[in-house]
């Protein structure tokens, strides 16, 4: 297929990589001319027929606008570029819908203004998107690229691990506290600093880089980001990695990287599971209100014939259903029943 695709640049983004794992896929299994903030092509002055004029491939048969077109800050058009409204561009449009929880209404009044042929959600409201609308939405969960992990096992370094924010800085509201409440559970804290490993679980070596809600804390601790060559090294030298719910209740990228670096996923009760993997067969959960916490923690870190039977099955489901690679054919075959 000979796609268009808007989207800024995102190789140098480091704050996740779903992404460029998305644009990197597109383009081994379709003929893409990408266009945006970074591509040596764009114009922020361009319409649709400078555009087509720059377009390297011949005859175009889609236009994908990707995860990073609308923008998702507070109190800014999310429209990148009002010079190319989708209604005018004489083509098919698929819109991939990122961060639900951030300016939801406009993207949805955009959706519904432009009459997108196809949206594309990693969130499990698909349906209520497609309502509010009248434009097609399909549930298009999360996912990762195999090629950044090794085939074989690494040597495990860390007992448990954690790494990112506690709780959403921007967006709050949108997100539960159960993250700061493993902190919790696990350190004396100051603030949401974590600062001496409670006794109970000194015998784990235990990795944990968490960005506070405070961003003068995160100044005085220095960032909390890690490189993609160093998380992924992180996720492959970790037996366990705690996994919590995205805001809006999303099943997030590491949840899969977890399991395709052979970590046991160690994460909250949810629903949201459902359709991706199976509890107890591909993660283990532990009860929202942490009643459950540490036992759970206790027994598979001291069990390791248990917890490396859920990951290897781990790594195989994910590795079978939850590629980028699969993700991209699925987007194929949707664009080809649009009729």
């Amino acid at each position: 297929m000979r796609i268009i695709c808007l989207s800024p640049r995102m190789e140098n983004y480091s704050f996740a990589f779903y992404q460029q794992d998305t644009l990197a896929e597109l383009a081994r299994q379709h003929e893409v001319f990408f266009y945006g903030p970074g591509f040596a092509a764009y114009d922020r002055n361009d319409g649709w027929d400078e555009l087509f004029a720059k377009c390297s491939i011949r005859e175009p048969e889609l236009v994908l606008f990707a995860h990073g077109w609308l923008r998702d800050r507070p109190g800014e058009p999310i429209d990148r570029h009002p010079k190319l409204r989708p209604s005018e561009s004489g083509l098919p449009v698929v819109l991939i819908l990122n961060k639900e929880y951030a300016n939801l209404e406009e993207k949805l009044r955009y959706i519904r203004t432009n009459q997108i042929n196809l949206v594309l959600t990693h969130h499990h409201g698909a349906e209520e998107y497609q309502q509010e609308t009248g434009c097609r939405c399909n549930f298009w969960p999360f996912a990762v690229d195999m090629r950044k992990f090794p085939d074989q096992p690494a040597v495990r370094r860390y007992d448990m691990t954690f790494t990112g924010t506690l709780q959403n800085k921007v967006w709050p509201g949108s997100q539960s506290d159960i993250r700061l409440r493993i902190q919790r559970r696990l350190f004396h804290c100051v603030l949401d600093t974590p600062v001496l490993l409670r006794r109970r679980f000194r015998k784990w070596n235990v990795f944990w880089s968490s960005q506070s809600r405070y961003s003068w804390v995160n100044r005085i601790k220095g960032g909390c980001w890690l490189g993609a060559n160093s998380y992924l090294r992180l996720l492959t030298e970790s037996r366990a990695v705690i996994n919590c719910l995205s805001p809006v209740q999303l099943v997030g990228t590491r949840y899969f990287e977890s399991m395709a670096a052979r970590a046991l996923v160690l994460c909250e009760e949810s629903e949201r599971y459902d359709g991706l993997f199976s509890r107890a067969e591909h993660c283990v959960t532990f009860k929202t209100d942490l009643s459950d916490f540490a036992e759970i923690v206790e027994f598979y870190l001291s069990n390791e014939s248990a917890a490396g039977a859920i990951t290897q099955r781990a790594y195989e489901h994910v590795r079978t259903f939850h590629t980028w690679e699969r993700r991209i054919r699925e987007l194929t075959t949707l664009v080809a029943h649009l009729g």
